[in-house]
């Protein structure tokens, strides 16, 4: 192809028409600029290196991961400056209201409890934890923490507040009552019934008496309408006809 030499600029380098034309158009045929090349080259083998480390090779944090990581740190942060505060049922139900943190608690539940409470918290040598009925209290946040941290030895589940950390606790107690309601099929009901709407809307729940509790109508022996209607209000773990459990 033949070319039209042109005057020489400066630095040596010749500007050479292409014998083409587009529109009236002439274009040099001029080298890019070293500095240009070396840019583009540096771009390709970073970009290279780059897709192996992070994307084959996962030995690396990308940007999207250390993003994520630093939102979990600022949740943990969050986490720990409500443990100025004493253990309430207002201040579990803050961190249960905490999507994300909850979320992240999904991996210690997986660690500590889905030996026994399955994955979803639906029970396997534990009780469901997602069913209306309680065997413990009455399903309300600082029941499950009472039973959490103190464990029942009778079924073999550990005081989890020997193991875990304070906020680590809280967050495990936060989580269990996340899940409370979704009814997730699984174990079969264990303890009494509670009245679980009226206990995530805050209005205390109290349980119905199971059929082994109720007297007959009349009988001098029955027990105070009150005290079968209001199981959380017994020791933690002595609910009528049922066997201690984690629930």
């Amino acid at each position: 192809m033949s070319r039209d030499s042109e005057n020489s600029v400066p630095g040596g380098v010749t500007d050479e028409l292409l014998d083409h034309e587009y529109d009236g158009i002439r274009e040099y045929d001029n080298p890019l600029p070293k500095w240009w090349v070396w840019m583009f080259w540096g771009s390709f083998w970073f970009a290279l290196l780059y897709f192996f480390h992070f994307h084959i090779g996962a030995k690396g944090t990308s940007v999207a991961q250390a993003y994520v990581d630093e939102l979990k740190e600022a949740r943990e942060a969050e986490a720990k400056m409500a443990m100025g505060d004493a253990v309430s049922e207002e201040g579990l139900a803050k961190l249960m209201a905490n999507k994300p943190m909850m979320e992240d608690t999904k991996a210690i539940f997986k660690a500590r409890c889905e030996q026994c409470h399955a994955d979803k918290g639906q029970g396997l040598i534990g009780p469901n934890l997602t069913d209306d009925h309680w065997i413990h209290g009455g399903g309300k946040l600082m029941d499950i923490y009472k039973t959490v941290d103190e464990g029942v030895a009778a079924k073999g589940m550990p005081a989890w507040g020997r193991q875990l950390t304070p906020i680590e606790l809280r967050k495990v107690v936060a989580y269990v009552g996340s899940i409370r309601g979704t009814n997730v099929p699984g174990k079969a009901p264990e303890g009494e019934k509670v009245d679980m709407a009226a206990v995530l809307a805050g209005g205390g729940g109290a349980a119905e008496p199971s059929p082994s509790a109720a007297a007959p109508t009349g009988s001098a022996s029955a027990a105070p309408a009150s005290e079968a209607a209001a199981p959380q209000a017994a020791p933690s773990g002595s609910a009528p006809g049922a066997a201690p459990s984690a629930q």
